[in-house]
């Protein structure tokens, strides 16, 4: 019901110009096609009731598939915005975990890369109904995620506002992760450990 609710207000956002989908590329064309329509009307007889007539079936039928795209690109642009999200944070924990709490490098010819950290995504009701959890896949399993990144996620993937969930994971969103250690300068992990506090805080 509230997805059905956030629909106008989604498609509202999807003809601005949102991060990673950018300006809508239908909508000069959307109005383009209600001026030709409109014109179109009032050169038939011209009439002011034509001109109306032309420019509000251009509305609706346009309109309509303009609308549904729109919608889609404010879905898509969130779907990706609670991606980067959740791998800025993932991947500032892997940077600052200690080296013996990484995994063991792999010797050989074509072996498979497990210096990389795999981590687990699901639904879950250990915790509360509709509630993601979040865990580390591969061993060492030490360190294990602590609770308060598992929180953010959560919090991330479910919009959860006042302990209520307001969206539900999708599939895709549901999955493996796996974020391989980056040699950062000592800049860089002081503005990661930052970064982590900072969601250590809104979690």
């Amino acid at each position: 019901m509230s997805r059905l609710i956030n629909v106008p207000r989604q498609i509202v956002r999807g003809c601005t110009n949102l991060p990673y989908v950018g300006a809508h590329p239908g909508t000069s064309l959307f109005f383009l096609m209600v001026g030709v329509s409109a014109a179109t009307g009032i050169l038939a007889r011209g009439l002011v009731t034509d001109l109306l007539i032309g420019t509000l079936a251009a509305t609706f039928s346009f309109g309509a598939l303009h609308s549904i795209g729109a919608w889609s690109r404010a879905e898509h642009s969130d779907r990706l915005c609670r991606r980067a999200k959740i791998d800025r944070l993932l991947q500032d924990w892997v940077n600052t975990l200690p080296e013996e709490d990484l995994p063991p490098t792999h010797i050989g010819i074509n072996a498979p890369d497990r210096r990389s950290v795999r981590i687990g995504l699901n639904r879950s009701d250990a915790r509360g109904t509709r509630r993601v959890h979040a865990w580390r896949d591969n061993p060492p399993y030490e360190p294990a995620l602590p609770d308060w990144i598992i929180d953010r996620i959560d919090a991330i993937l479910t919009d959860r506002r006042g302990g209520k969930p307001r969206r539900k994971p999708s599939a895709r969103e549901l999955k493996i992760l796996t974020y391989r250690p980056m040699a950062l300068s000592a800049h860089k992990t002081l503005e990661a450990h930052k970064r982590l506090g900072e969601n250590r805080e809104k979690s």
